[in-house]
């Protein structure tokens, strides 16, 4: 899994402040996480919460 970028991280940027206001409007906040992955050959991505994750 790789970690795309986390949001509230970028406060530069117009587009990616634009996206996290919307993530935040769908019940995600500042530190939560967007990821990619591949289930086999497909490629998929997700929001995740920071404290659902398995941080080591």
């Amino acid at each position: 899994m790789t970690v795309q970028r986390i949001i509230g991280a970028d406060d530069t940027n117009f587009m990616i402040k634009a996206a996290d206001e919307f993530l935040k409007t769908q019940g995600y906040t500042d530190g939560d996480v967007i990821c990619q992955w591949f289930n086999g050959n497909k490629l998929e991505s997700g929001t995740f919460k920071s404290d659902s994750l398995d941080k080591k």
